[in-house]
C-alpha cells in the first residue's frame, strides 16, 4: 500500500523543486550527512550535495534532479553538460571535498527511456570511467520508491515506533484528504506524531516530510490549498521542535535547510488559495462575498476573510523578496480596507489572523490602517459580548463557534455566555507594541467597559511552546492591562508580559518565522517578544 502511494505521489509531481522537501529528507533518513542545497546559477551541475561513509572512507556524493521521465532529448538537450558538469567541475561551497572519491546521481521522480540510458551507458563509458571515475548511477522513481518505503516503512509503520495501527491512521487521514474531508485540527493533531516518537531523529523526519508532502498533493488535488498548507505547517512544527532539540548538534545547517525548502512549499500553497479565491471573485464582480450562497455566508465569509489574511501574512514573513513583500503588504491593506468580513472574527482561532496581518503592517510604517481595523474589531468584539454571548474559545469546533456567534436568541440552542476574550488581549498587545497610547487606551477601556476579560496562554521555554496540550502552558483568565501614567505605557505593561520568555535562547537556532508558522498552526499563541525580532529580520 505505502509503495502505491509513494510510487502515485511521485508521479504526480509537475515541478521538480517540488520534490527538494522530501528529498533532502530521504538522504539523511539513508545515512548522508553533510547534506546542502546547492541549486542555483552557480550550480555546476549539483543540485544537491552529501557525504555518505562507506567501508573505504568518505565519499562526496552530488546529485542532479529531474522532474518526471528523461528522454533521449532531454539528455541531448542539456542533461548530459549538467552530468559532466557533475563529475569533472568542483563547487565553491564550504562543504564540498573535491579530494574525495565523488559519486555523480541523476535523480528522476519519473523514468529513464531506454535510448537515455543508452547515451548514459556510453557517456559513462567513454568519459567518465576512461578518466578513473566512478560511472554515474541513476535514482529513477522504482528506485526511488524502494528508498522511501524501506526507510519508513521498516522504522515506523512494522517497526517498533508505531506499528500497523501508525499506517492504519494515516491511511485515514489520506482518506479524508482524498474525500476532501480534512479540518485543519485534525491535520495539527496527527502532525503531532511526526516529532513524538522515540525513534531516530533522522527517520522520524523522513516520515513526516513524506507523510506531510503526500498529504499535501492529496489535499490540493480534492482542491483544499488551505488545509494542504497546514500539512506544510505541521511538519514544520517538527522541525522547530528537532531545531530546538538539537541547538548544540551538527544538523542545525542542515535542519534549516529543511525549513527553507519546506517554508517554500508553503507560500506556493498560500498562492494557491489567494489565486482560488481571487478567481472566483472575479466570477462574482469582484466582491468576495458573493462567492458564498445561503446563510452559510454569514459564517463562511469572514473565515474566508481571516484565512486570506493569513496566507498574505505567511507569505510576508517567509519571503526574501523584499519587492514581493512590498505587493504583500498592499494587498492586506486593500483587503481590512475592502472586505467588512476581515474585521468580524468568529471566534479566538482568528486572534492569530489579526496578529500577524496587522504586523506585517506596522512592520511596514502602514500603522494608521492598523489603528482604524483594530478600532473596527474591538467594537465588532464588545457588541457580541454585549448583546450576544461572546465568541468562542481558541478550542472550539465549528458548531460551537456558529453557536455562540448565532445562537444566543434561540431558547432551542444551548449555548453559554462567555466572559473571556483571546482576541482581545491580542488587540491589546498589538497596540502597546505600536505605542500608540491613544489606541491602547481606546481598546483597553472598551472592553472593561464591556466587561471581557482579557485571556492569554503563556507558554515557557520548552518543548511546549510547539504544543498546544504542552504542560508548560499556563492560562491567564484575565490578564490584567496596566493604565498609562503620564502619557506613556509602562515596559511592563500587563501580566502576561513580565512573565513571557519565549524569544531569549529559543532563538538561539532557529528564525523567528518559525514561529509564525507555529502560531497559524496551533492557533492559541502569538509569541510577542519575537514581534521585534521579527521587524528587525523584515526591516534588515
Amino acid at each position: 500500500m505505502l509503495r502505491v502511494i509513494i510510487e502515485d505521489y511521485l508521479a504526480s509531481i509537475k515541478d521538480e523543486r517540488a520534490f527538494d522537501l522530501p528529498f533532502i529528507a530521504l538522504l539523511a533518513g539513508l545515512g548522508y550527512f553533510d547534506i546542502h542545497k546547492t541549486h542555483g546559477s552557480n550550480e555546476k551541475g549539483k543540485d544537491f550535495i552529501a557525504k555518505f561513509k562507506t567501508l573505504e572512507g568518505v565519499e562526496q556524493w552530488v546529485f542532479q534532479s529531474k522532474c518526471g521521465n528523461i528522454t533521449k532529448g532531454d539528455w541531448g538537450g542539456g542533461l548530459n553538460s549538467q552530468m559532466f558538469a557533475c563529475e569533472f567541475y568542483g563547487l565553491e561551497h564550504p562543504s564540498f571535498c573535491a579530494d574525495l572519491p565523488r559519486q555523480s546521481v541523476i535523480v528522476a521522480t519519473g523514468t529513464v527511456k531506454q535510448h537515455a540510458l543508452n547515451e548514459i551507458d556510453s557517456f559513462n563509458k567513454d568519459t567518465v570511467v576512461k578518466a578513473g571515475r566512478k560511472p554515474l548511477i541513476i535514482w529513477d522513481r522504482l528506485k526511488l520508491v524502494e528508498y522511501f518505503v524501506e526507510s519508513v516503512e521498516a522504522t515506523i509503520y512494522l517497526g517498533e515506533y508505531g506499528g500497523i495501527s501508525r499506517m492504519g491512521d494515516f491511511l485515514s487521514r489520506l482518506g479524508d484528504a482524498i474525500k476532501g474531508k480534512a479540518c485543519t485540527d485534525q491535520i495539527e493533531l496527527y502532525s503531532r506524531s511526526w516529532y513524538r516518537s522515540d525513534t531516530e531523529a533522522s527517520k522520524r523526519l523522513l516520515n513526516a516530510a513524506s507523510e506531510s508532502a503526500v498529504l499535501a498533493w492529496r489535499l490540493r488535488e480534492s482542491v483544499s490549498p488551505y488545509e494542504a498548507l497546514h500539512s506544510h505547517l505541521g511538519f514544520i512544527r517538527s522541525v522547530a521542535v528537532q531545531l530546538y532539540e538539537d541547538q548544540e548538534g551538527d544538523n542545525i545547517s542542515w535542519l534549516r535547510q529543511v525549513y527553507g525548502s519546506a517554508a517554500a512549499e508553503v507560500c506556493v500553497l498560500a498562492v494557491d488559495y489567494n489565486r482560488m479565491l481571487e478567481y472566483l471573485s472575479v466570477q462574482q464582480g469582484g466582491e468576495l462575498s458573493r462567492i458564498f450562497s445561503g446563510t452559510s455566508a454569514i459564517v463562511a465569509y469572514p473565515v474566508t476573510c481571516m484565512r486570506l489574511l493569513e496566507c498574505f501574512a505567511l507569505r510576508y514573513f517567509l519571503s526574501p523578496d523584499e519587492l514581493e513583500r512590498g505587493d504583500l503588504c498592499d494587498a492586506i491593506v486593500n483587503l481590512l480596507t475592502s472586505e467588512s468580513g476581515c474585521s468580524s472574527p468568529i471566534s479566538d482561532r482568528y486572534a492569530v489572523s489579526i496578529v500577524w496581518s496587522c504586523l506585517v503592517l506596522v512592520i511596514a510604517g502602514r500603522s494608521e490602517v492598523v489603528d482604524q481595523h483594530l478600532r473596527k474589531v474591538t467594537k465588532w468584539i464588545c457588541d457580541r459580548y454585549v448583546l450576544g454571548f461572546g465568541l468562542a474559545g481558541v478550542s472550539a469546533d465549528a458548531y460551537e463557534e456558529v453557536c455562540s456567534l448565532l445562537g444566543y436568541p434561540f431558547e432551542s440552542i444551548q449555548v453559554s455566555r462567555t466572559n473571556g476574550s483571546f482576541i482581545a488581549t491580542a488587540i491589546c498587545d498589538l497596540a502597546a507594541f505600536m505605542s500608540d497610547v491613544e489606541l491602547y487606551e481606546h481598546v483597553t477601556t472598551a472592553f472593561r467597559t464591556a466587561g471581557v476579560y482579557t485571556e492569554y496562554y503563556q507558554c515557557d521555554d520548552s518543548l511546549s511552546q510547539f504544543e498546544v496540550d504542552g504542560l508548560g502552558v499556563a492560562y491567564f483568565p484575565s490578564v490584567r492591562f496596566s493604565m498609562v501614567e503620564a502619557g506613556r505605557l509602562p515596559v511592563e505593561y500587563a501580566d502576561h508580559m513580565r512573565t513571557e520568555v519565549v524569544g531569549g535562547s529559543s532563538l538561539s537556532n532557529v528564525d523567528a518565522s518559525i514561529y509564525v508558522c507555529v502560531s497559524i498552526l496551533l492557533r492559541d499563541r502569538y509569541f510577542p517578544l519575537l514581534w521585534t525580532q521579527l521587524r528587525k529580520s523584515c526591516a534588515g
